[in-house]
Parts: C-alpha cells; sequence; structure tokens
C-alpha cells in the first residue's frame, strides 16, 4: 500500500483506539483503507468507497479535500469526494468538471457516473443526464455492476 494507508479492522467506532480524537487513526469500522492525516487535522479518510469524518458532526471541506489532492492529484476517490462536496455546494461547473475528471482518470467507476447524472437532471440537463446516465449503464454492465446498472436505469427511466 502507498504510505499513509493501512489496512481498516472492522470494529464497532467506540472500539477504536482513541476514539473521537487524534490518537484514533488506526480503523474505521465500514471500509478498508485509511488516510493518515496529520496530527493537527483530527479527520480520517476511509477509502476507496466513501469519505467518512469520525470527528462527531464534522465532514472534510472541500478545502480539506483540495490540500489532500494536491498532494495526490490522479486520486480517484480524492476526486470523486471533491465532486461531491462541490455538488451539494452547487457549485455546478466546478462539480462536472470534477466529475469529468474522474472518468477521464478511471472510465470504469461508475458512481461518478449516477452522481453526475443526478446532479446534471438536477439542474434542468435532462438530455446531458440521460447521455450520461447510458453512459454509465454500458461501463456497469462492461464491470459486472448489476446494481449499479438496476439504480441508474431506474432513475433513467424517471427522466
Amino acid at each position: 500500500m502507498g504510505s499513509g494507508r493501512r489496512r481498516a479492522a472492522r470494529r464497532s467506532p467506540s472500539e477504536l483506539p482513541g476514539a473521537g480524537t487524534a490518537a484514533g487513526r488506526e480503523a474505521s469500522p465500514s471500509r478498508g483503507v485509511l488516510l493518515d492525516l496529520p496530527p493537527e487535522d483530527d479527520f480520517r479518510y476511509s477509502l476507496p468507497h466513501h469519505v467518512i469524518a469520525r470527528v462527531p458532526h464534522k465532514m472534510p471541506t472541500i478545502e480539506q479535500i483540495e490540500e489532500m489532492l494536491r498532494r495526490e492529484p490522479d486520486d480517484v476517490f480524492l476526486t470523486y469526494s471533491a465532486a461531491m462536496l462541490l455538488a451539494r455546494e452547487n457549485r455546478a461547473e466546478e462539480a462536472l468538471a470534477r466529475f469529468d475528471r474522474v472518468l477521464e482518470l478511471d472510465a470504469d467507476y461508475v458512481p461518478a457516473y449516477f452522481q453526475k447524472g443526478m446532479f446534471q437532471a438536477g439542474r434542468g440537463d435532462v438530455d446531458e443526464a440521460r447521455r450520461t446516465l447510458a453512459r454509465g449503464i454500458e461501463r456497469a454492465t462492461a464491470t459486472g455492476d448489476t446494481h449499479a446498472r438496476g439504480e441508474m436505469e431506474e432513475f433513467l427511466a424517471t427522466l
């Protein structure tokens, strides 16, 4: 594994060493690989599927994700996380550019198609959303991700 990443044990949050403190960086109860951050940051991120902040009521900011991306500019999941945060802040052009970057880095990163399509549809860009979802359905089929394919097909049918 890369520098600063460790395999996580499957334990409940209360069993984590120093849970809720800067010392509790060892594991995430829900996903496999962790990014170890400097001591002044009290966040832990689970990779590759979700960004999970273990500090109560705190989510990573776009600035924190951007800082990590400066160190690892080709990290697909960090780029996806940035796209999601930008979409949540309704920073449309930046969010769409980040979704496109995710798909440039990994054309098989199926969640990016679904989230980008939903974001486009929410902005009223239904034709683009349909195209994005159709590409996502193709990639989900090619990679055997039947669950994601089904979700995208259901959403596409509503457009």
